[in-house]
């Protein structure tokens, strides 16, 4: 709102040959969509244009402007030069701290602004109608606003992706002190059958079971590496193909792999496509290439298109049946956990060579000091946890030693100790000796 006080004065009204006067006028003012709404209705033009106004159209905006009660129409004639700065400065006022950024490459938005145009804004956004009677300047920041909070992202563009990606790429490799890679592949895993479905079953091993620890070795690897995975189950519980293929669309991952254990007595690993076009038999290939690798039989490639996990994906789907549960010489290379890891890796590998990430083994090229007996340690803090091998490198078993007292059967260097790594005589894994004090 702005007040002016108009002075009092006195003119002469040649047409009535009288002199006119007029007492001391405050007046309350305000400029909003009200006034606006007010003046076009009267002139039947928009009013907020570049177009110069006449001195009775300004005049008359200012009336329109005016909020106090039975005001002399007299008065208006006896404006000042500093009434009317007055009242363009407070008509020009931003009436807010809020600004924006450009965009240069934008269009002009040719449309002419009108009180009903700028109505239809308040009403497709939901602004209150009491927010007519704001400095209009407000009114149409607000307006702006929501305009920009209700408009989707800008879709980047491929250079504008790339740039994103180079620049997370360098943040990865100096954070893992490493050559690098694309961190910026997804992958979704699933351990074919579980809980109340067994899958096939022979030399009394479950499919189910089998397919389990292949799914976790290749986890463990891809996510060693930096690729992003979400699993079906890292449990026996029961997870059909259908809810995997709805898990698998919503995780929107660039690929999908399941893993089986075939049955029929016949021998070798084989990978299940729905085409022999497209990515997923790229992947396909490769997971032949790799199982080969750790010296199993291949019976390639198949195509199949009666699977729902590779009809229902939305994404290139594989599935790869490792070996036949139920054949001699399949089982005796598939009957311990650390044989069911090796094909874990084997298929990892084939993941990572198809978004053309290097493999690494974890290992460190460390010296390596072993005592010639077995010591105490006390560990003083709650949170130290233990690891799988001796580094930083190796995955965290999910247990942590608590305070207490621990024997020590082993000690190695490794990644992320100063001090070494010790193993724990219970076989729970291996601790870093820094947070450890030898008794």
């Amino acid at each position: 709102m702005l007040i002016i006080t108009i002075p009092a004065a006195e003119l002469f009204n040649e047409k009535t040959n009288e002199f006119i006067t007029t007492k001391e006028q405050t007046l309350q003012l305000e400029h909003s969509l009200v006034s606006l709404s007010k003046w076009e209705s009267k002139w039947c033009k928009p009013f907020l244009t570049k177009e110069t106004k006449t001195f009775e159209e300004t005049i008359d905006y200012i009336k329109c402007m005016t909020i106090t009660q039975n005001v002399n129409p007299n008065v208006y004639n006896f404006l000042t030069a500093s009434n009317i700065e007055d009242i363009k400065n407070y008509i020009e006022a931003p009436m807010t701290a809020t600004t924006f950024s450009e965009d240069k490459q934008a269009g002009r938005n040719r449309e002419i602004t009108t009180s009903e145009v700028i109505y239809q804004w308040m009403i497709s956004l939901n602004i209150p109608m009491e927010c007519q009677k704001w400095h209009l300047n407000r009114l149409l920041t607000l307006i702006r606003v929501c305009n920009v909070k209700n408009t989707p992202p800008k879709k980047m563009s491929k250079r504008d992706i790339m740039n994103r990606n180079a620049a997370l790429n360098a943040a990865r490799k100096k954070q893992l002190n490493t050559k690098g890679w694309w961190i910026m592949a997804k992958v979704y895993l699933s351990a074919g059958h579980g809980g109340s479905d067994p899958g096939a079953v022979a030399y009394g091993m479950k499919e189910k079971d089998l397919n389990l620890d292949i799914l976790l070795a290749c986890n463990e690897v891809l996510v060693r590496h930096g690729v992003t995975t979400v699993l079906s189950r890292t449990k026996d519980e029961y997870d059909p193909s259908t809810q995997e293929v709805k898990e698998a669309n919503a995780s929107k991952a660039d690929i999908a792999v399941s893993f089986h254990t075939n049955a029929g007595r016949g021998d070798g690993s084989e990978s299940l496509v729905l085409s022999t076009r497209g990515k997923a038999y790229k992947v396909a290939q490769l997971c032949e290439k790799h199982t080969q690798a750790i010296g199993q039989n291949s019976r390639g490639v198949k195509v199949r298109n009666n699977l729902w996990f590779l009809k229902g994906t939305k994404m290139p789907a594989v599935i790869c049946e490792c070996a036949f549960i139920d054949h001699d010489k399949d089982n005796d290379i598939i009957d311990t956990v650390e044989e069911r890891r090796k094909f874990g890796v084997a298929y990892a590998k084939a993941i990572l060579e198809y978004f053309g990430i290097p493999y690494n083994d974890g290992t460190v090229t460390t010296p390596e000091t072993k005592t010639s007996e077995n010591f105490l340690v006390k560990i003083s803090i709650l949170t130290l946890n233990i690891r799988k091998g001796p580094g930083t490198n190796y995955a965290k078993t999910g247990k942590k030693t608590g305070r207490g007292t621990f024997t020590i059967v082993d000690v190695k260097e490794g990644k992320g100790s100063k001090k070494g790594w010790g193993k724990l005589k219970s076989g729970d894994g291996w601790i870093s000796l820094d947070y450890a004090k030898r008794v």
